[in-house]
């Protein structure tokens, strides 16, 4: 499939938001049971915490994951980044359309 690149980013960008959807509900919390909570593999979790901290949103504490105060502004500038690349699949998709209409 000429989309599988795409499709892993997603998937990857949807892990991490599990991740930082789960702190922010239930607090701090280590691998183990992030992993229990969202249905991640704890290896998929514990890269996600390293991509989250590094970008500033997280921090590790002695009781498992923090949130920082700069997961608004992240979370607000990925919802930005979303919607631009849903407006352009959007015109991807009516571009096939007009070019094969049956398709």
């Amino acid at each position: 499939m000429a989309l599988r690149n795409l499709e892993r980013e997603m998937d990857l960008v949807l892990r991490h938001v599990r991740v930082l959807q789960v702190l922010s509900e239930k607090g701090p919390m280590g691998i183990r049971r992030i992993s229990s909570e969202t249905n991640i593999p704890r290896h998929q979790v514990r890269y996600s915490l390293r991509v989250l901290e590094k970008a500033g949103v997280l921090v590790p504490t002695s009781r498992g994951a923090k949130l920082t105060a700069k997961v608004g502004e992240y979370v607000r500038d990925l919802v930005a980044d979303l919607e631009e690349l849903d407006k352009r699949l959007s015109g991807i998709v009516q571009m096939a359309h007009d070019l094969f209409p049956a398709a």
